[in-house]
């Protein structure tokens, strides 16, 4: 019979030992939880809405502006069902620290191409009430205690307002939305472009980006093909790609992430292995006259091994639990740093399976080398010396 609390102890019989190699791997599975996060933002699958999303930005640089206008043709075509307009805000609160992801959209057709932002009717019809209303995420309001009809200025460091001569703009909260999955973004802001468009001090009628919603079926590397045909010939020539395309290339311009992240923990993890294994093996060759007895007393070699296999696993979990448990609690951290151009950062339940079956083999593999030398130990000989 397998006695559990045998191993637990060995573990912990030498606490330094113990908790400076669980620290260890504490710090390789909380980076491997992180970058799974970021990773599931990075890789995220298309929901039936998102699939047939289409950003049309500038053929030069989504930093110059393209006509609204540009709606009316694109709206036209057979394949698209809706079409609006987004123009980039950005801005602080109080200052530059609380960087905010603010966006200016047309205030009725982003809801419907956008459904994942849930709002209520009258959340509706109270921000087109008030002009310079804004809808901000449950997470946003949360951290600033924000409440509706709570007065905020918020600064923006591209538009001046040409209302108050400043780039200070006094908006209202006219509403609180909740999101509908875990990988949409829950701290963003929302001003009304209409008044946006007639406050701010140039650029007018022109958006960051159009977003067309094509209709469901439709091929929409060929929808993309007809956007920009549309406007090939014009001073504002277009690029039209599906969102995750979009998304993905806004990070992917400041390095690979995804692929450096991925290095930097195969790094980590191969230097953990070393680290257990030989721990292990130095814990394992301390015990050799305790095996040795144990195996006189009628200990198989195979129950020993298993009871070093145990130990190793109390000892790698214990660490992967510390991990995980520091991850979840800076995920959110980290959700804030990255949500300016990669939302949905969040931790998906099958990480916490990979992490259980990482550590499964990690405590095999540290496991081999003690295991041999078990198999191979001569009681007499181990006893004699």
């Amino acid at each position: 019979m397998i006695n559990f609390i045998l191993p637990l102890k060995n573990a912990i019989r030498k606490p330094a030992i113990f908790w400076l190699t669980c620290l260890s791997i504490a710090v390789a599975f909380f980076l491997f939880t992180v970058i799974s996060a970021i990773n599931a933002a990075l890789e995220a699958s298309g929901t039936n809405n998102n699939q047939y999303r289409l950003m049309t930005t500038h053929k030069i640089s989504i930093t110059t502006s393209i006509p609204i206008h540009y709606e009316q043709k694109i709206k036209a075509l057979e394949d698209v069902e809706d079409v609006t307009h987004v123009s980039w805000f950005g801005g602080f609160f109080r200052d530059e620290t609380s960087q905010l992801q603010a966006l200016a959209v047309e205030p009725e057709s982003y809801w419907d191409i956008y459904p994942e932002y849930q709002l209520t009717a009258e959340d509706k019809v109270n921000w087109k009430r008030l002009k310079s209303g804004v809808v901000v995420g449950r997470k946003l309001a949360d951290r600033h205690q924000w409440n509706v009809g709570d007065k905020v200025p918020i600064q923006s460091t591209i538009w001046i307002n040409n209302d108050s001569g400043s780039f200070t703009w006094e908006v209202e909260v006219s509403a609180i939305y909740h999101s509908a999955t875990p990988d949409a973004n829950n701290s963003m802001l929302f001003l009304r472009h209409d008044f946006f468009d007639e406050a701010r001090g140039y650029g007018r009628y022109n958006a960051s980006w159009l977003v067309a919603k094509a209709r469901a079926g439709s091929n929409t590397d060929s929808v993309s093909r007809q956007i920009d045909e549309l406007f090939a010939s014009s001073p504002a020539a277009t690029r039209t790609t599906t969102e995750q395309v979009f998304i993905k290339e806004q990070v992917q311009q400041f390095v690979n992430l995804s692929w450096v992240l991925r290095l930097v923990v195969l790094a980590v993890f191969f230097t953990l292995l070393l680290i257990a294994s030989n721990s292990m093996s130095q814990s394992v060759r301390e015990r050799m006259n305790e095996l040795a007895m144990m195996k006189s007393l009628g200990f198989s070699s195979d129950i020993l091994v298993t009871l070093v296999c145990m130990e190793a696993l109390y000892i790698i979990l214990a660490g992967a639990i510390i991990g995980v448990i520091c991850a979840v609690v800076s995920v959110d951290m980290v959700q804030v740093k990255f949500t300016t151009f990669l939302p949905g950062i969040h931790i998906d339940p099958i990480t916490y399976w990979r992490v259980g079956g990482i550590a499964v083999v990690l405590a095999a593999v540290c496991s081999l080398t003690p295991a041999i030398h078990i198999y191979r130990l001569g009681i007499s000989q181990t006893l004699r010396a």
